[in-house]
């Protein structure tokens, strides 16, 4: 499963995916020395997870959560072993993203958000990956991603939250403490008060179309958008699961 969670130790597997980025980049394919990524952004509830393995596991691509990014970023070790990794060139690479994202007045410079950046920058130039939220459709260049943003019906939504331990009084109200984070993250990172839409190449509905259409439509607009078939796209290196 390419998806990383809750289940495996966080820094066993990013010690293993460190090892195996400094063994292959000089071994890595034409095709790669470029890599594309894929950023999907969401609301509370919508069915990211299920679409993102899906995706992940055609293309056999890495799919960093929230959870993961965020460890990543506040994990200084963690962070400078990643940024060692890269070759003199590719740091330059990173810092030249990092310093025109950072010029850029519409952004915060807190801490926090400046880690963030440097960890998603960093995973984005090593090889191809799928970013779940936190801001990637913004800090990763257009030019280098398909941005999705996925739309579902509030219903939808509740009822995927919907389960043993919450009814629908109390998804309801998840799904709008979750609207409300989302809002606040955007605001205090990015100070958009409203989502700009305009950062996105699709938006796909979710509650109108099947998983298999969706993810269908993904990888039909990441080959169009880069010129690339999907054995290129593939990463037919052997990764750390």
């Amino acid at each position: 499963m390419n998806k990383i969670n809750d289940h495996v130790s966080l820094e066993s597997i990013l010690t293993r995916e460190i090892n195996y980025w400094q063994n292959t980049r000089s071994t890595l394919q034409p095709a790669k020395a470029l890599p594309v990524n894929i950023t999907l952004s969401f609301d509370h509830g919508t069915k990211i997870n299920e679409l993102a393995d899906r995706i992940g596991k055609s293309l056999n691509w890495k799919v960093y959560d929230r959870e993961l990014v965020d460890y990543i970023a506040s994990n200084s070790n963690v962070r400078k072993e990643i940024i060692k990794s890269f070759d003199e060139q590719d740091r330059s690479q990173i810092e030249l993203i990092i310093s025109t994202i950072f010029n850029n007045q519409t952004l915060s410079s807190e801490t926090y958000f400046r880690f963030l950046v440097d960890t998603i920058t960093s995973i984005s130039q090593h090889g191809s990956a799928i970013f779940l939220g936190r801001g990637s459709h913004v800090i990763v260049p257009s030019s280098r991603a398909l941005k999705i943003r996925l739309v579902e019906n509030p219903e939808d939504r509740i009822k995927n939250l919907m389960g043993v331990n919450i009814n629908k009084d109390d998804a309801a109200k998840d799904i709008k403490a979750g609207a409300n984070k989302k809002s606040a993250f955007l605001e205090r990172f990015f100070l958009q008060k409203k989502e700009d839409m305009s950062f996105y190449d699709l938006i796909i509905n979710m509650s109108t179309l099947s998983m298999e259409t969706a993810e269908s439509i993904i990888l039909t607009a990441l080959q169009k958008k880069f010129n690339l078939s999907m054995e290129q796209l593939f990463f037919s290196e052997k990764r750390a699961s």
